[in-house]
């Protein structure tokens, strides 16, 4: 199942701030979000058939910043 991918700066307090994310493919078949998503599929069966949502988002730490984030200052 597709996701998406949040890349994030760790502040020192411990708290991520999003810089951007971007969309991961899952290369399957049966994922209507997925560039290998059948282009035949039938509206009527893929509801039943293929995953219709993301998957959970992932954070992936980017950078890091000495500061506190503007929640802690």
């Amino acid at each position: 199942m597709c996701f998406r991918e949040v890349h994030c700066t760790r502040h020192v307090c411990g708290h991520d701030h999003p810089q951007s994310d971007s969309r991961v493919d899952c290369g399957s078949v049966n994922c209507r979000y997925s560039q290998s998503h059948n282009p035949r599929c039938l509206p009527k069966s893929c509801p039943s058939t293929c995953n219709q949502w993301y998957g959970p988002a992932r954070t992936v730490v980017t950078g890091s910043s000495p500061l506190r984030c503007g929640h802690c200052r």
